[in-house]
């Protein structure tokens, strides 16, 4: 699996587990974009 994949892939799966989850008025991005990044970058 490639690095493109596996960012893909991240995205996709936290998208699906928060899809609920709704997004405040004074921020501009959805949780299930914000988390992803996280995600990577506590594993870079």
């Amino acid at each position: 699996m490639s690095s493109n994949d596996f960012i893909i892939a991240v995205f996709y799966r936290v998208d699906q587990i928060m899809r609920e989850v709704p997004k405040y008025p004074q921020f501009m991005l959805y949780p299930s974009e914000v988390v992803p990044l996280v995600l990577l970058f506590v594993l870079k």
